[in-house]
């Protein structure tokens, strides 16, 4: 058990992944996405990883993530999702270009106030406890 604890990376895992994700993946990938053109006819992770690899399970989950994050990147191809709805589409109106976008915007906001606490955070100071809140009975 040891042994195998030791061999095991994260790092490693990743590159696995990411080598696992080969053009017949990326192209059929794809082919399952440009089938679902508009929000209204969304394909879910879940759908994906069951066309592409068969089955639905973490690995396949990262793989479908993965690709669909480089036919975005790496070629241009007008993949749509937020995160009021599960699934993936081909952004096919100028509203759902704005809606991914928007969704876009929030997450790297998000992530911009996240970086704001961590640079602001004092390491010469204790930070203080949460306060003990009394809970109010029902009865």
């Amino acid at each position: 058990m040891t042994e195998q604890r030791a061999k095991y990376s994260p790092t490693r895992a990743w590159l696995e992944i990411q080598r696992s994700i080969t053009h017949p993946v990326l192209y059929k990938v794809y082919g399952v996405v440009m089938m679902h053109r508009g929000k209204e006819n969304a394909v879910t992770r879940e759908q994906l990883a069951e066309a592409v690899f068969g089955e639905f399970n973490k690995t396949n989950d990262r793989r479908i993530r993965n690709a669909i994050k480089r036919l975005f990147t790496e070629y241009a191809l007008p993949v749509g999702a937020t995160s009021g709805q599960a699934g993936y589409y081909i952004i096919a109106t100028e509203a759902e270009r704005e809606a991914v976008k928007a969704d876009a915007v929030a997450r790297r906001d998000a992530e911009n106030e996240f970086i704001r606490l961590i640079d602001n955070i004092d390491l010469d100071t204790e930070p203080d406890p949460p306060a003990v809140v009394e809970q109010i009975g029902l009865f």
